[in-house]
């Protein structure tokens, strides 16, 4: 987000550059957009991160020990699958096939 403000302020400067070049009425909105985008950029700067102030940590985002690790993906085995396969036929069809693979996979991967 302070990226997309920092440009944004550019991008206004550049305009108010143009405008005093090219001898247009000074545009005192400008003036006050940039001023207030500076301001809004220094005051997410001196922030500590969401996750810090939530928790009350003094330890980085990045660095934190409660942080959640990835998890490795677990599909479904070939007996899983082979199920799935069979049940294709079955009288539900594959509205039963959809809830087998999708509980099989819930319980695989949680």
């Amino acid at each position: 987000m302070i990226e997309i403000l920092k440009q944004l302020v550019d991008a206004l400067e550049k305009a108010n550059r143009q405008c005093s070049y090219h001898n247009i009425a000074p545009h005192y909105a400008y003036d006050e957009a940039i001023e207030a985008g500076k301001q809004t950029i220094a005051e997410l700067e001196s922030q500590e991160p969401w996750c810090m102030k939530m928790n009350g940590c003094k330890t980085k985002c990045e660095d934190c020990p409660e942080k959640v690790p990835q998890s490795t993906w677990v599909g479904l085995a070939s007996e899983d699958r082979l199920t799935a396969k069979y049940m294709q036929d079955a009288p539900d069809g594959i509205e039963a096939v959809i809830d087998y693979i999708e509980s099989k996979l819930k319980e695989l991967n949680t």
